[in-house]
């Protein structure tokens, strides 16, 4: 049989196809994954692993295991690319080619000049962005974990590509500007894109190459809407609104503000951003504008050390306020003139849901959050 190649596409919309044509992988969303997870896996996985991932709950989770593998089998056929005993289960990677398999494994600090464009282009989308599996957590923990390692690893390819490219600026330009989509709020990337395009050559999002001339203003335009792994911190002070709706409005914000500044400290000392503040609360994220691979710790420890810190100052004298973490994926986009940033998704309204059955005082979080929590490095 002619040699075959197959492709799988885990960076943006999930795709897999055999010579060009799409493959006729079965709809099931676990199934998926299973798949998803051998392609990136570097050696065989055990059995017991698969399940604990993926089929905790069912009463027969090995044979919910030889389903998604049969399926996967039969959608491959007549190609070997499968290898399993009665132990572990793999890929046969030599006619497999994985979309996101160099940025994953880091790309070499001495990479040639060609290495290092192959591995910008692959930036489609987020890892995975369309599987979500919300009752494995171990799962998404994982997930949530390589795309972020993924992100880094393609900020530092395009950090190399703007200084290998500095004596050509047109090309310098055009990956700050991809930089500037990955970390919208990272000052020294503004001023690497004004100090390009201050050169005698700028090239212009809507027209040809102008010498001379000052750069237009959709190079000032705000990223687009982007799909994004997160942690989401959401924050109540539980009996805020009824001073705020009572007689003395200024009063009573004046006696919430303390507490409101003392929890915003407490999150932008672990690194999270304020996405949205109302009067009786706040929406945080972490992860994102900046990812960070220890995100959901990070949201983790702000909560815990926001309790302790917003205590001296609660009004009333009683620790009310209430938080909420949910890690996945969600909408985002920076603000931009005349609109606030954007935080949407299932990932956020988790948070929200979540937040309304957690009791006062506590801190309540969704499973992915408790499994990176779990495997992170130093939390305990």
């Amino acid at each position: 049989m002619d040699a075959v190649t197959i492709e799988i596409d885990l960076l943006g919309s999930f795709d897999v196809r055999v010579d060009g044509a799409r493959a006729p992988i079965p709809a099931s969303r676990k199934t998926r994954a299973l798949l998803a997870f051998l392609s990136v896996s570097e050696r065989p996985v055990s059995r017991s692993k698969l399940c604990q991932l993926f089929w905790e709950l069912p009463d027969d989770p090995r044979g919910a295991l030889r389903w998604s593998l049969s399926r996967l089998r039969k959608a491959f056929l007549p190609y070997d690319v499968m290898a399993a005993d009665r132990e572990r289960v793999s890929l046969k990677k030599a006619a497999i080619h994985v979309d996101c398999l160099d940025l994953y494994r880091g790309v070499p600090q001495d990479a040639p000049q060609q290495v290092l464009e192959e591995a910008a282009a692959l930036g489609r989308g987020a890892f995975l962005a369309d599987l979500y599996l919300p009752d494995c957590p171990e799962f998404e923990a994982w997930r949530a974990g390589t795309a972020v390692a993924i992100e880094v690893a393609r900020v530092d390819v395009l950090r190399r590509l703007i200084e290998r490219t500095s004596d050509r600026p047109p090309d310098a330009l055009r990956y700050a500007r991809e930089l500037k989509t990955l970390r919208p709020y990272d000052g020294d990337v503004d001023r690497t894109i004004d100090a390009l395009s201050s050169r005698d050559v700028v090239i212009s999002l809507d027209g040809p190459v102008v010498a001379g001339a000052p750069p237009k203003a959709s190079l000032r335009r705000s990223a687009p809407p982007q799909l994004r792994q997160v942690t989401v911190l959401e924050a109540e002070f539980l009996g805020a609104m009824h001073l705020i709706d009572g007689p003395d409005f200024l009063g009573a914000d004046f006696e919430i503000s303390p507490t409101r500044q003392a929890l915003v400290a407490a999150i932008e000392r672990y690194g999270g951003n304020v996405v949205a503040l109302r009067h009786d609360g706040l929406v945080a994220s972490f992860g994102w504008p900046v990812a960070t691979e220890d995100a959901a710790d990070r949201a983790v420890r702000a909560a815990l050390s926001a309790i302790d810190d917003t205590r001296a100052h609660m009004f009333g004298g009683a620790s009310v306020i209430t938080m909420a973490l949910a890690t996945g994926v969600a909408l985002v986009a920076e603000p931009r003139e005349g609109a606030p940033a954007t935080l949407a998704g299932p990932t956020p309204s988790r948070a929200k849901s979540l937040l309304a059955h957690a009791p006062p005082g506590d801190v309540s979080c969704d499973g992915a959050t408790r499994a990176l929590v779990r495997c992170g490095a130093g939390f305990e």
